[in-house]
C-alpha cells in the first residue's frame, strides 16, 4: 500500500515520443487506491488526466503508472492530484495538464459523519488548461460530456428550485467550473420517474 514512497513516479516520464501531434490526449478512469495521512483509512477513485504536447507524447500505459506510484503513499487527495499534475508539466513541458481526481474516502464514510456514496472531487490545472477558459471546458467536457449528473455553472451561480419543480440557475458574468450537482434535485413525486 505504501510502495509509492519508495518508488520515483518520474522514471515512468521518462520514455517519450517525439510526434507533431497537438490536440488533447486524455486517459480517463484511471482506477486507484490511496490511504488519508489524517485517518490511516483508505480512499479509492478515479483519475482522469489530459495534456496538449508539445512536441513530444507519453506512452498511456505511463499515466496510469504514474497514477500507481503517486497513489500508493499516505497522502490527501489535493495534494495527489497536484503532485501528478506538477510531475506532467515539468516532464513533459507540455502546453497544457489538466488532472481531476474523483475519490470516497472511508475516512467519511465509515467513521466521523458517515455519509456513504459521497465523492471528492478534486483537479490541478496547468498551462492552457488554467489559463485558457476555452481549453479548460473542451477538457472539462470530454471528461464529463456524457454524465447525465454533472451541470456546468459559472463561479457565484446560485441553484435555485423553481416553484414548478424544475431549477434555474442565476449567474452573473465569470469564469466558469463544473460542478457535479444530481440529476434531478428536486425530488419528483412519488410514483414517477426522473429522466
Amino acid at each position: 500500500m505504501f510502495r509509492g514512497l519508495h518508488d520515483d513516479p518520474r522514471v515512468h516520464l521518462q520514455k517519450v515520443f517525439t510526434e507533431k501531434y497537438d490536440e488533447v490526449v486524455l486517459v480517463k478512469d484511471i482506477s486507484f487506491n490511496s490511504m488519508c495521512e489524517h485517518h490511516l483509512l483508505p480512499f479509492q477513485g478515479k483519475a482522469h488526466i489530459a495534456y496538449l504536447p508539445r512536441g513530444k507524447v507519453l506512452g498511456l500505459s505511463k499515466l496510469a503508472r504514474l497514477v500507481e506510484v503517486v497513489s500508493h503513499r499516505p497522502q490527501v487527495q489535493e495534494r495527489m492530484t497536484e503532485t501528478i499534475a506538477n510531475l506532467l508539466e515539468e516532464e513533459l513541458q507540455a502546453k497544457g495538464v489538466a488532472v481531476v481526481i474523483e475519490a470516497t474516502h472511508s475516512c467519511m464514510t465509515i467513521r466521523g459523519v458517515k455519509k456513504p456514496g459521497s465523492l471528492c472531487i478534486t483537479s490541478a490545472m496547468k498551462g492552457l488548461f488554467r489559463s485558457n477558459v476555452s481549453s479548460r471546458a473542451e477538457i472539462m467536457n470530454l471528461i464529463y460530456g456524457g454524465r447525465k449528473h454533472l451541470a456546468k455553472i459559472s463561479i457565484g451561480q446560485v441553484w435555485q428550485p423553481a416553484a414548478s419543480g424544475a431549477a434555474s440557475i442565476r449567474a452573473p458574468a465569470s469564469a466558469t467550473r463544473t460542478l457535479a450537482l444530481p440529476a434531478s434535485p428536486v425530488r419528483p413525486p412519488e410514483g414517477t420517474i426522473a429522466m
